[in-house]
């Protein structure tokens, strides 16, 4: 769904605008309807060049210690590519030459945001840590089966992305299991 061009700006955040316009129902009556426009965001599944995977260990001033992927939202002058280099660079001083989006994310029909979920192989150290202010960020180097057993934990962020690691986990696995059993 698009924005109408009716459609007026009654809210401007800092990061999000609200958006209302009255819509025709169809049994004639009229109705007010809103719309949500937040900033883009990517999160990064990292592969060390040791083939572990990198996932954060976060906490906020405002929110409860979590488990994450690389991850935030995109300015506005960004493209997505920059911003999950410059990220990954900022949160765990990796860098990486090979990039591929995996999949966009539109959480909502109602929310004009598009999630990026990228994957960067083979990450090797290249400066220090640079955290904003408000960020404590403990980097987590894990062998596959810890990164799929952090995913799954209760305190990972991202749900949309946990079901589609677990999923894909599960998938694999499921195959592992008939090779083994000949079935």
């Amino acid at each position: 769904m698009k924005l109408p061009e009716h459609a007026k700006r009654v809210f401007e955040g800092k990061i999000f605008h609200v958006y209302q316009w009255e819509q025709e129902m169809f049994d004639w009556t009229v109705s007010i309807f809103e719309w949500l426009k937040w900033p883009n965001a990517a999160e990064i599944i990292v592969i060390n060049e040791d083939w572990t995977f990198c996932l954060t260990h976060e906490e906020q001033p405002w929110r409860k210690p979590f488990y994450s992927l690389v991850a935030w939202r995109i300015e506005d002058w960004e493209n997505e590519l920059d911003w999950a280099k410059r990220e990954l660079l900022e949160e765990t001083w990796l860098a990486s030459n090979e990039w591929e989006l995996l999949k966009i994310y539109h959480p909502s029909s109602k929310i004009e945001r598009n999630y990026y979920l990228y994957i960067a192989k083979n990450c090797k150290k290249v400066a220090n840590q640079d955290l904003d202010s408000w960020e404590k960020i403990e980097i987590m180097n894990l062998s596959f089966d810890e990164f799929v057993d952090t995913v799954a934990n209760p305190k990972f962020r991202n749900q949309e992305v946990k079901l589609d690691i677990l999923e894909a986990y599960y998938r694999w696995w499921k195959e592992e299991i008939k090779k083994l059993l000949k079935i």
